[in-house]
């Protein structure tokens, strides 16, 4: 399942077995995605976008967008 930015479900912070912190999950979703609607880009080399109420540093790997929550 996926993460859904409406109620938060299956959040992109895993929740770790021991008392760390939580560590940030890698969302990859397709760049052509047609569900999922980023904000432009820019020319950054890992801009920083706001997604359902979460902020992403956002790296393109091939036809692939990787998402990684931020604190």
């Amino acid at each position: 399942m996926g993460y859904c930015p409406r109620c938060g479900e299956n959040s992109a912070l895993n929740d770790g077995t021991s008392e760390r912190e939580s560590t940030p999950a890698v969302l990859r979703i397709p760049a052509a995605s047609r569900i999922v609607h980023l904000p432009h880009l820019g020319d950054e080399p890992e801009p920083v976008v706001s997604y359902g109420g979460t902020r992403f540093r956002v790296t393109r790997v091939g036809d692939d967008l990787l998402l990684r929550a931020l604190e």
